[in-house]
This record gives C-alpha cells, structure tokens and sequence, in this order.
C-alpha cells in the first residue's frame, strides 16, 4: 500500500473520476478507524457517527487543497479538521448543554451503584464534601471544574466547544479552582 500522502497527491492530480473515487475510498479507509477513535473520545457515542461524517465530508472537500509531503503532514490535517468538526458539534445550538445533576440526584446514583461496589466511608465523605463545594459556587465554575477534572477535557477542548480563547479558559479554570479552595477554607 502506498504512502497515505501518496494516495492524497495521486487523488489531486488525477482527472479520471472512478481512478478518483477508488483512491479516496483506499484513503479514508485507511483514516477512517483512527478518526473514529479519536472522536469517540471527544463527543458522546451516539454522536459520534454525526461527526465522523461530516468530518470525512469536510475532508472530501479539502483535500484538493492538501499540501502536505508526508504521512505526518496528512494526519495531522486529518486530526485539524476532525477537531473542527467535534468542536462545530457542541457549538451546534441543537446539541443540549451539558445538564448537570443536582446533588440529591447524584446522591441517589451513589446509593444504587453502592448495592453493587460498596464506597468506603472516606471516599463517600469526600464525594459529598466535593458536591457541596461545586454547588456552592458559581454555575460556570461548576461547569468548568467538572469539564476540566472529572471528564478530562483540557483547555483546548473546553475552550472550542465554548468559542473562547486557549488562555482565557485556562485563567477561568485557575480562578475557579481558587474559589473552591476559598470555600474549603
């Protein structure tokens, strides 16, 4: 098999439509299970074939417009549009919000999941203890600390999914984790 920027360069100077089509499929077939993965990663499983078809749909359009001289450069224009298209996904205004639960909800989880693995005192102290201190601060707090430390989402991930800037989800994160830390006080 060749090179996957092989296919790509011999996909882009190629006029024959069916040699076009039998190399894209040889293409995104090869790309097609690491994206997968990486999406599964990042999106909810129900959503995850959503994205992974309008990424590769993206990249069908593109790939004319792809430059690149080896295997690196081609994953790596992959792995750019895919993240585009996870963070298109969450910015869509159809996709609900991340709904947090209220503590007495979770509570309840706790209680049936202890029929199966029971929680050791200590650690069910420092769950409440947790919840407490996330409900006592602000609602975007919440969201941000549970974003970043319970599903971890670095700040790149949170910062496209809310349209902000690397940096400025970094310092709400660090301001936010002084707040808990003053509420521990």
């Amino acid at each position: 098999m060749d090179g996957l920027h092989h296919l790509a360069t011999r996909y882009r100077s190629s006029t024959d439509f069916v040699e076009r089509l039998r190399l894209a499929e040889e293409l995104f077939s090869a790309l097609e299970p690491q994206l997968l993965l990486f999406v599964l990663s990042k999106v909810p499983p129900d959503s995850a074939d959503d994205v992974l078809q309008e990424t590769l749909r993206a990249m069908v359009v593109g790939l004319d417009g792809f430059n690149g001289a080896s295997d690196a450069a081609l994953w790596s224009w992959s792995y750019g549009i895919t993240r585009r298209k996870i963070a298109d996904h969450f910015r869509n205004p159809h996709y609900g919000r991340m709904t947090l639960l209220a503590p007495e909800e979770i509570a309840e989880f706790v209680e049936a999941s202890e029929a199966v693995l029971p929680l050791a005192a200590g650690e069910r102290a420092d769950l409440e203890y947790a919840l407490n201190l996330l409900d006592a601060s602000k609602p975007e707090c919440r969201e941000l600390l549970w974003s970043h430390y319970v599903l971890d989402m670095d700040y790149g991930d949170i910062a496209e999914t809310k349209a902000l800037k690397y940096d400025a989800v970094r310092m709400r994160v660090g301001r936010c984790l002084e707040e808990a830390r003053a509420l521990m006080a």
